[in-house]
């Protein structure tokens, strides 16, 4: 099993980030204003698996959920923003940018709240004469969150029971499953698998022209030739081979949003449709497949920017909004204005999974029931507003 990593991200205009093994030790820091969530995770799995990404805030940021949620691993935060003197200790000692050091100190912060842990696996193994299933059974303790006895005794099973037989067996039984995510998983296994038939066609031609090589070592141009085409080779196979991460990453996320949705179902709660924007493309490219209907809950991260189409669409359909933001008192009169209800969704949202979210019956309720005299006072706040500003 490849390394596990603990990992701390700064996100922001310049987005840094900090790599460490669960030692503890420092294997890559980086910061760059071109950062993004595919190019972070694809340079750090090339040094192993994330096993848990830190952050240095209370809430946390949207890049790293969305990190987590791609690579399955468990975020650590504080219960508080930590102040520049505490990140400053962290990070002290240490060369970089300001991002870096960030970036660094909440990796550190992560690795700090996860030692205690980390020790304990490894005296259970060692006391079992098992350490040779550490980085397994710690990243089912971590990730999955049970004990270390039930993790040891999934990770033996699992390797029990990882015979060909009974990996055609499930792989037969998920190809006939209907779900578009598993639709979308039997795709990338698929591409997997052309890949790797692939790659190991490359490897014969290199075989091929090694031997070729041997035969005509006293020919120097061909030779020069032959060594030219290995390393276009090898250049190649490292860009399958990184194309072939890339394909179980997304696979990776996927099963992780399967087992969120199974969840969300499994909990009994209202189904919430999510939207990023109240924007019109916003909802013309989600809709496709959110398909938004009569007395939905649709969860939007930033109703600030709107459409006058999205609203009309929304209110024909009694559409109840919940807002991942505090709304101002401004988009609040226009919400109501247009006829359409509005309620914060803290509180009210238990869990979430890529374009789907589960909502608490008796905590939506409770906030209707609210909504008439909030409303009203955000309006008369947003009279006040315009009043200062036309003094």
């Amino acid at each position: 099993m490849r390394e596990l990593l603990i990992v701390g991200v700064d996100p922001g205009t310049t987005t840094g980030y900090a790599v460490l093994g669960t030692s503890g030790k420092v294997l890559s820091m980086r910061s760059s204003k071109q950062l993004g969530l595919n190019s972070i995770v694809e340079e750090i799995v090339q040094l192993g698996s994330i096993l848990a990404i830190g952050t240095d805030r209370q809430k946390c940021p949207q890049l790293i959920e969305k990190m987590a949620a791609m690579t399955g691993a468990k975020v650590i935060q504080p219960g508080y923003d930590l102040t520049v003197a505490e990140k400053e200790g962290l990070a002290s000692g240490v060369s970089g940018n300001q991002h870096e050091k960030d970036s660094l100190a909440a990796a550190l912060y992560a690795y700090k709240e996860l030692e205690p842990l980390l020790l304990r696996i490894e005296k259970a193994l060692a006391s079992e004469g098992k350490l040779e299933l550490l980085r397994e059974v710690t990243r089912v303790v971590v990730m999955d969150g049970i004990n270390i006895k039930e993790a040891l005794r999934n990770v033996e099973r699992k390797m029990a029971e990882n015979t060909p037989a009974t990996v055609a067996t499930a792989q037969k039984e998920t190809s006939i499953k209907e779900t578009k995510t598993d639709k979308r998983l039997g795709i990338l296994e698929r591409e997997n698998e052309i890949l790797r038939e692939y790659v190991g066609k490359l490897l014969g031609r290199i075989r091929k022209a090694e031997k070729e090589s041997s035969r005509q070592k006293g020919r120097a141009v061909l030779r020069e030739k032959l060594d030219e085409r290995e390393r276009n080779h090898a250049e190649l196979l490292a860009k399958l081979q990184s194309a072939l991460n890339e394909k179980d990453r997304q696979i990776g996320m996927l099963k992780a949003e399967m087992r969120q949705l199974e969840k969300i179902v499994a909990a009994g709660s209202s189904t919430v449709k999510k939207l990023d924007t109240l924007g019109f493309e916003e909802l013309q490219q989600k809709n496709s497949f959110l398909r938004i209907g009569e007395n939905d809950i649709v969860l939007v991260e930033n109703p600030d920017s709107f459409s006058q189409k999205t609203l009309d669409y929304l209110r024909e359909r009694n559409v109840t909004i919940l807002t991942g933001k505090r709304i101002s008192p401004a988009v609040a009169k226009m919400l109501h204005d247009a006829g359409l209800t509005a309620l914060p969704a803290e509180g009210i949202i238990t869990l979430e999974a890529g374009s789907f979210a589960a909502a608490d019956r008796e905590r939506l309720e409770q906030a209707r029931k609210k909504l008439g005299s909030n409303v009203l006072g955000l309006i008369e706040d947003y009279k006040e507003e315009r009043r200062i500003e036309l003094q």
